[in-house]
């Protein structure tokens, strides 16, 4: 099974189970410019880091252009009843540290986040 199929799978058993309290929602901008600053590398960075640590508790979502091309590749994070934390030019290298941060320990890499930045998601 390659990791795209074992991603799938996974994403499948979430969506077909009671929504979890720990549930972590991963959305990622698809739009032109997220394409053309390297989003799909972050996307399949994301899914590997899901399939190897196994987290079964996380879910990515694909939306649409947000606006802020400079910014991109946007990543935002958010767990039921928390705020939405905004990651803003990230690598398929940060992808991987900043779901493994969040998702295992419930950290925020602030630096990376749009977090006091002059655009605020």
């Amino acid at each position: 099974m390659t990791p795209i199929e074992a991603y799938a799978k996974l994403k499948e058993k979430i969506l077909h189970s009671q929504e979890q309290e720990d549930l972590i929602r991963v959305v990622v901008q698809m739009g032109i410019c997220s394409q053309a600053a390297g989003v799909l590398d972050v996307i399949k960075a994301l899914e590997e880091t899901i399939i190897h640590q196994n987290l079964e508790n996380v879910i990515i979502k694909k939306t649409g252009c947000a606006g802020f091309c400079a910014y991109e590749p946007l990543v935002i994070l958010q767990k039921k009843g928390c705020m939405p934390i905004t990651y803003y030019r990230v690598t398929p290298e940060k992808a991987q540290i900043l779901l493994s941060e969040y998702a295992l320990r419930g950290g925020i890499i602030k630096p990376w986040t749009l977090n006091g930045k002059d655009v605020m998601l």
